[in-house]
């Protein structure tokens, strides 16, 4: 997901914007969608619960994706962005409690790992990105990016839950 990023003022500027304080303000939509998030996640949990958040906001990152390969005007690419921001804390904030739960006995190696993979993706993402739009276009790459957003949040809404409490 972050492998958008730092390819969003390129992506304008190509599209005719030549402000690079617009790529900025709609990078920044990213930080006001995750604020968001946290004025909302108890009403978020209280409404949807912990599985339909990871389900729901991997749909809704999938969509956000296939709205910037759009390439909307950068009003729209704010609210894209603010969107993106908050569904994406729907379902990384789940999964982080989930790794803090998977193995009391191990908590600091699951947070570890989950640190380690969520930097990788900081980290590689970029470069997947920039390789994809140099080869196939940044269309296509967006596409699978999405369709591997969907993918992480079903799966983790299917496979990542609380056991019920027993009934003493």
């Amino acid at each position: 997901m972050y492998g958008v990023f730092p390819h969003i003022a390129t992506m304008m500027h190509d599209a005719g914007e030549t402000r690079a304080s617009i790529a900025g303000i709609v990078l920044a939509g990213f930080g006001i969608g995750g604020a968001l998030y946290g004025v909302f996640v108890s009403r978020l949990l209280a409404t949807l619960g912990e599985t339909n958040m990871m389900r729901f906001g991997g749909a809704a990152m999938g969509f956000c994706l296939l709205v910037i390969a759009a390439r909307l005007a950068w009003p729209f690419e704010f609210v894209n962005f603010a969107l993106l921001g908050f569904v994406f804390y729907m379902l990384h904030a789940v999964i982080q409690i989930y790794a803090s739960e998977l193995a009391p006995a191990a908590r600091g190696s699951a947070m570890a790992l989950h640190s380690f993979f969520f930097f990788l993706g900081q980290a590689a993402g970029p470069i997947i990105y920039g390789i994809g739009a140099k080869t196939i276009g940044i269309a296509p790459v967006l596409l699978f990016g999405a369709v591997v957003l969907v993918g992480v949040g079903l799966t983790c809404g299917q496979w990542l839950r609380r056991p019920r409490p027993s009934a003493v």
